[in-house]
């Protein structure tokens, strides 16, 4: 699950105001280091680069909180975890709804394989001497994450290859919110989405709601760009498990059909996404 990067400045009154911290470096450029921008650096360059500058960085399993330099923030948020116990009660319960998630798609996807917490390249650069650098495991050729390449998936749906430049060759990438959601939450998504696919053009990109009704009006205002969104109950009911695993098959052949054509197998005449709306009580959990 991706942690929320915050920029936390001290009040006056004792208090601290937090700001998500692309949108706040964006308004205060001045504060990133030359060569940097906030909008095309990931969260974890800019983390790096605000150290660097004598930011303090204090960080928890869910959250990385930046302090500037000569900020002080009161006692109670500096000393000890910062989460609180709904947000522990919450992540965990996020963990083994994942867990959950994919035993249950794994068997319906087969050959593919379906695992949490896997990497992906968001970028591949070419050093001074011509040379394609990637952040790959030397051995086993997977992603690495961090290091300025590699972000971390909640669900990947891949196929493994090998004697090539790196063994995952994903199909689907699922990121996963359990009880809520932000609006922070969806833009963070959709730009991993967007850097994911520069690297893979063939990947499809969705986003499951765990334990909601419905799917939130502004997550589908701020995810056009996920191939689909989902809202499951906390249960998993058989139904709409059989629904999903359906639509994630649908999802994996789509991958595999698109990176055909992608990469010159067939010469389509016409190419055509679908919108599919469901409202049926079967997807959507009761009570």
């Amino acid at each position: 699950m991706s942690r929320r990067f915050l920029v936390a400045i001290p009040q006056k009154d004792g208090g601290v105001e937090t700001y998500p911290m692309k949108a706040w470096l964006r308004q205060h450029p001045e504060h990133t280091l030359l060569g940097l921008d906030a909008s095309k650096a990931t969260s974890w360059e800019l983390r790096d680069g605000l150290r660097k500058r004598g930011w303090s960085v204090n960080e928890t399993s869910t959250e990385v909180r930046l302090t500037p330099p000569g900020a002080t923030l009161p006692e109670r948020l500096t000393d000890g975890p910062l989460i609180q116990d709904s947000e522990r009660k919450q992540k965990m319960n996020e963990e083994r709804f994942v867990e959950k998630l994919v035993s249950a798609v794994a068997p319906h996807l087969e050959p593919h394989k379906v695992k949490p917490k896997r990497s992906l390249l968001y970028e591949l650069s070419v050093d001074a001497s011509g040379n394609v650098v990637m952040g790959v495991d030397p051995d086993s050729g997977e992603p690495i994450r961090g290091s300025g390449h590699g972000f971390e998936q909640d669900i990947l749906v891949f196929d493994e290859v090998k004697a090539s430049h790196t063994s995952v060759i994903p199909r689907i990438v699922v990121e996963v919110k359990f009880g809520g959601v932000t609006t922070h939450d969806v833009l963070v998504y959709a730009e991993k989405a967007d850097r994911l696919r520069r690297v893979y053009p063939y990947l499809l990109y969705g986003f499951v709601l765990g334990g909601l009704r419905h799917i939130p009006g502004r997550v589908l205002r701020l995810g056009q760009r996920f191939d689909f969104i989902v809202a499951l109950s906390s249960e998993l009911r058989p139904a709409e498990l059989n629904a999903f695993c359906q639509l994630m098959r649908e999802e994996a052949a789509a991958s595999v059909a698109l990176s055909g054509l992608l990469f010159g197998k067939g010469k389509p005449t016409v190419v055509q996404k679908r919108l599919v709306v469901r409202h049926d009580d079967e997807f959507l959990p009761n009570g």
